[in-house]
């Protein structure tokens, strides 16, 4: 057991460092130590495989974005491999059987993640993704969520890309998911999405206290200035700040006010 704790979270460390080599080279490590006498691979390897096909693809977007396909190309086996051996072990699981949903939602991932890295993002199957991990497991549904959001944003499905951005992003939130929070606010940020979409004749999306500080960064306020005025700490101004550039998909406090005055959001005074 202490060995197949140690796998997921090694697994997923490679991952979030960006190395792909040693994601791949730990999964290939775990799945020995936890094959049975038997020849019978662990029903963690799904699970394995999916973690280190995350890093594989970030590796090959990377590549990708400078313009280095044949770099990228060289990960093809790896991912195949890869994804070949998710699918064996969910469909046949350690005793013979399928396994179940959490198992088939790490398989539904290792697929998407495959697309990924071989040939870019693609909407229907992250979809599939975040359907499948809709069983129970949060963090790891907002986590698919934010990756369907980014095939949303290339195949230019704004509207649906913000909200799924948004919902994984309050998942975060609420979860205290620091890399998963930062993850969501540099792609609305990047892709210049609003966390909820902006009806002219609806709701602002934005609380009350939000509408409050937003207000005061028209004016030109710092945190400590909007925290005095508010009867609030210069920290909670902070995050009110940070989640309003994050809802109206603006890089700077500037832009902020900016798009809030192009929205209606705040009238000039």
């Amino acid at each position: 057991m202490a060995t197949l704790v140690a796998s997921i979270a090694l697994t997923e460390a490679a991952a979030l460092r960006g190395d792909a080599e040693a994601a791949v080279e730990q999964l290939r490590s775990s799945v020995k130590a936890l094959t049975d006498d038997a020849g019978a691979r662990p029903d963690v390897a799904v699970r394995l495989a999916a973690l280190a096909l995350s890093a594989v693809a970030d590796t090959t977007a990377g590549l990708r974005l400078t313009g280095d396909e044949a770099g990228a190309g060289r990960w093809a086996a790896t991912a195949d491999e890869l994804v070949e051996l998710a699918r064996h072990t969910a469909v046949r699981g350690e005793d013979g059987t399928p396994q179940g949903p959490e198992g088939q939602a790490w398989l539904a991932r290792a697929e998407a993640e495959w697309v990924r890295a071989v040939s870019g993002p693609d909407a229907a199957a992250w979809e599939k993704a975040v359907a499948a991990f809709d069983f129970g497991d949060t963090y790891e549904h907002a986590r698919c969520q934010l990756r369907y959001a980014e095939a949303l944003l290339v195949a230019e499905r704004r509207e649906e890309a913000a909200v799924e951005a948004g919902a994984a992003r309050e998942t975060a939130v609420r979860l205290g998911a620091t890399l998963l929070l930062e993850e969501a606010d540099t792609l609305i940020r990047r892709g210049r999405l609003s966390a909820a979409p902006k009806n002219p004749d609806g709701p602002s999306p934005l609380t009350a206290r939000e509408q409050d500080v937003l207000r005061l960064l028209a004016l030109g306020r710092s945190n400590r200035q909007i925290g005095e005025e508010l009867f609030i700490s210069g920290k909670t101004a902070s995050v009110h700040v940070s989640n309003i550039l994050a809802k109206l998909g603006a890089a700077s406090r500037t832009e902020a006010v900016a798009v809030a005055y192009r929205e209606g959001l705040i009238a000039p005074e």
